[in-house]
């Protein structure tokens, strides 16, 4: 019998995993248009950037729980395992950057 598993499982997941790093994207594609003064409807732009920022709090978090469990099983690849830590961790990267580029007039 062969006891060694191998890991080629998770790329789903990282791909998952990617799909939840869009609403970060958006987030800071928002927070750019307003901090260039662009021609977009103001109100229409702040909904994007705010209602992103939110839900890609929300994925960073689904994410980052994706990740650990990943981590945890024993068929997942860790390449894809790494790649899925390195993505929630841009996300935050972005989620931060998007924030930081247009501060709100309400905080």
């Amino acid at each position: 019998m062969n006891d060694h598993l191998e890991r080629t499982e998770g790329w789903k997941q990282f791909g998952f995993t990617i799909l939840l790093s869009l609403p970060a994207i958006f987030c800071v594609v928002a927070s750019a248009q307003f901090s260039n003064d662009s021609d977009y409807t103001r109100s229409a732009l702040w909904f994007i950037f705010e209602g992103s920022q939110y839900l890609a709090i929300v994925c960073i978090l689904v994410g980052a729980g994706i990740c650990v469990v990943a981590f945890a099983d024993e068929h997942t690849s860790r390449i894809a395992a790494s790649l899925m830590a390195a993505t929630v961790l841009v996300s935050v990267y972005l989620v931060w950057l998007g924030i930081h580029m247009y501060k709100s007039p309400w905080f």
